[in-house]
This record gives C-alpha cells, structure tokens and sequence, in this order.
C-alpha cells in the first residue's frame, strides 16, 4: 500500500503488477479445472486489479467477477474502454461507503475514474441484522465497542454479505 502521496501516482500499482499477475497466473496454472475467479479489490487495490486484468497487457489473466470497494479510482482508459477488462461487463461491480472520503479524495486528485458499472449496497439492512459500512477502512469494529462503526469487511455488514455473494458468482442484495 502506498503512502497518500504515492496512492496518487500509478507507479506502486505496476511495480505490484508482476507479484499479483504471477500468484493469478499460478492459480489458475494449478486448477486446469478453470474455478471461478473472482478478484475483490480495496481502494487503491482496484488500480492494480484493473491493470492486472487489462486484456491488453499480454497476461491473458480475466476473472468471472470484480468487486471494488472504497476505490480509489481505475486508469481512465478502462472507463473509455472497460472490455480491456477480462471480466464480463455484468460482473463488475463498485461501492463506496458513507463517509468515504479518501476514497473521493484518490480519485479527485489522480485522475482516476470509476467505471460505469454495477453500484452496490453497503447500507444498513436492519431486516437481516446488517450494518452499513462507514468510511474507508476494511475492519473497524470492536468486540468491546458494539456502537462502533463497521468498515466494508467486517462481520454482521451488508457489505461482507454481497462482496461474498458478487465473488461466489451471485447478485448481490439490493
């Protein structure tokens, strides 16, 4: 993860480039099977998950599903163009939490862009006992602190819910 001022840039996302391509590429090398792939990116995550899977870059790497949360942005020439992507247009979802700020924030002064794609819920959804996600972090809740606020990966949230069901092949609830 780069500092704030490298997350701007696009130089930490390439030199990550090589060890994520080649850990996919052993994946799928090891399971000739074809399994579903499915990549679940973080903030500055997405930048390198869509470089990795940019169908222009020679790696011949694609994913059946890609799930983007509080991200800060993807290389502008993917929302000109987001078939580069090696991964089916209806599978490409996006998310951003109330109160994310950094991740307006990378995106703002980058240059990056989100794509037109699938928005989804990462609110409160008091009829299954989930929580939204607030702000930017992954993990924010705390056993001894049940007021506490919930980041996009903690347990119990909406969010957890429908990254889960976006990267086991499934729609996420509404």
């Amino acid at each position: 993860t780069p500092n704030l001022a490298g997350a701007l840039l696009n130089t930490a996302a390439r030199r990550g480039l090589q060890r994520l391509g080649q850990d996919l590429a052993t994946f799928v090398r090891l399971r000739p099977d074809k399994p579903h792939m499915a990549v679940e990116a973080h903030s500055y995550a997405a930048t390198l998950a869509a470089q990795v899977l940019d169908a222009e870059s020679g790696r011949g790497l694609g994913a059946q599903a890609l799930a983007m949360i509080g991200s800060a942005g993807i290389p502008r020439h993917f929302s000109r163009d987001p078939g580069r992507l090696n991964v089916p247009s209806a599978n490409i979802y996006e998310a951003i939490a109330e109160g994310d700020y950094l991740a307006w924030l990378g995106r703002a002064f980058s240059g990056r862009t989100l794509l037109a794609s699938h928005e989804f819920n990462v609110g409160p959804k008091p009829g299954l006992g989930l929580h939204a996600a607030q702000g930017h972090n992954t993990s924010q809740f705390r056993d001894d602190k049940p007021s506490s606020t919930r980041g996009y990966r903690d347990p119990d949230t909406l969010s957890l819910r429908n990254l889960a069901l976006i990267t086991t092949g499934q729609a996420p609830l509404p």
